[in-house]
């Protein structure tokens, strides 16, 4: 058995993924919109470089050729864990967990020592952190105890709003820090072996072998060729099924791309759906990098977020005072839809000059975690409103 075969059989038992390519039955037929995500969650776990991010990819082509898109597939190398064990165990407890894969590695035996709720003295840290927590602020904040000594290794259990691992975002700079994520069905004996500062022993023994990961461009030509273009981008990637988390997101990408299709815009319109956000938005940099004209160039960016369509979630638009965020503001209301309006997010700043929009949610119940699926992950109809929302939009604003 490969390490990378080892990795997926060991994911599955700390996620509790099931195997992709099977379909739960159903007993009421499901309407398109549930259909493409069905196919979205048939997938599997669409971590970058994973089989189910691939033929996802290969899928949302496929799929946006079909609509009269050019397409094309953008690869671009990663780091892929290979995991040989990986764990935190005591004298009467043992969970396997996922390392951070920029973070350090240990030999099998791992590092045994006191556990310890920070800034209290010890040897590991134990931290207990929601799945969309940046996990470098809060490494930083709780790297040392009281007395200045650094932690040897840390513990996060992850606390999503279900029982589960809830992986967390990574970053892209490596650290050495050996750091092992555990589901929060552990945090019981974890919080008792920490406030007693007893001996555990943690194992973060994996390599990183190489891979790729893949970025989705279509581009639709304008009537005229000269006008500048406006860019439509969502991603699609990210730890388990995350049906709620990104699948509403690749199908509403679909939409837009359909309704193009079916309205041929005066202005040419690229979209791009990115691979890498969960391991620090390195898709996004593969993109930029490759088209490095693009954005100060462009005329507008709308920005399709996470969650689109999440049960339980709330919808966030994202813009500053421009045409296109006006545009979709009121798309959204002649929908029903009830949302948010705020300034755009302080990443969005380098972008203004081109009138970046922001669409997303806030995280579901279910973000990150591997109950993210069909079929309480979606509210169908709100997805829907929303996909429609989109799609007027930019097909209204790129007529002009």
């Amino acid at each position: 058995m490969t390490r990378r075969h080892f990795l997926l059989k060991t994911a599955a038992g700390a996620l509790s993924i099931s195997a992709p390519g099977i379909r739960r039955a159903r007993a009421a037929p499901m309407s398109p919109l549930e259909a493409e995500l069905a196919s979205w969650e048939e997938f599997g776990w669409h971590w970058t470089g994973s089989p189910a991010q691939k033929a996802s990819a290969d899928w949302l082509a496929q799929s946006a050729s079909a609509s009269g898109m050019r397409c094309e597939v953008q690869s671009f190398d990663i780091d892929l864990l290979s995991v040989r064990s990986c764990l935190v165990q005591d004298e009467h407890h043992r969970a396997v967990g996922l390392p951070v894969i920029n973070h350090g590695t240990t030999t099998a035996v791992g590092i045994s020592g006191k556990l310890a709720l920070p800034p209290a003295e010890g040897d590991i840290a134990l931290l207990a952190l929601a799945p969309q927590t940046r996990i470098e602020q809060a490494l930083a904040a709780n790297a040392t105890s009281a007395s200045g000594a650094a932690y040897r290794a840390v513990v996060i259990v992850t606390t999503g709003a279900a029982p589960g691992l809830a992986p967390l975002d990574c970053i892209s700079k490596s650290m050495s820090l050996p750091v092992v994520q555990i589901s929060s069905e552990e945090l019981p004996w974890l919080s008792a072996a920490a406030e007693h500062n007893q001996n555990i022993t943690l194992v973060a023994d994996f390599d990183r072998d190489g891979g790729t990961g893949q970025n989705v461009i279509a581009v639709k030509p304008g009537l005229d060729p000269q006008a500048t273009p406006l860019v439509v981008a969502t991603s699609v990637s990210g730890w388990g099924p995350c049906v709620g988390e990104r699948g509403g997101d690749a199908v509403i990408w679909l939409k837009v791309a359909a309704a193009l299709g079916e309205s041929p815009p005066q202005r040419p319109v690229v979209m791009v759906a990115l691979s890498g956000d969960e391991l620090g938005g390195i898709g996004r940099e593969a993109f930029s990098n490759h088209f490095s004209d693009l954005a100060p160039h462009a005329i507008g960016w709308l920005e399709l977020g996470a969650n689109l369509g999440a049960r339980y979630s709330t919808i966030q638009l994202e813009a500053d005072q421009s045409t296109l965020g006006d545009l979709l503001a009121r798309r959204m209301s002649l929908e029903g839809l009830r949302f948010d309006r705020r300034a755009s997010a302080p990443e969005m700043a380098s972008e203004r000059a081109v009138s970046r929009v922001g669409i997303k949610a806030s995280p579901a119940p279910l973000f990150h975690l591997p109950g993210d699926r069909l079929p309480g992950a979606v509210d169908l109809r709100v997805l829907g409103l929303l996909g429609a929302a989109c799609a007027k939009t930019v097909v209204e604003f790129t007529q002009a």
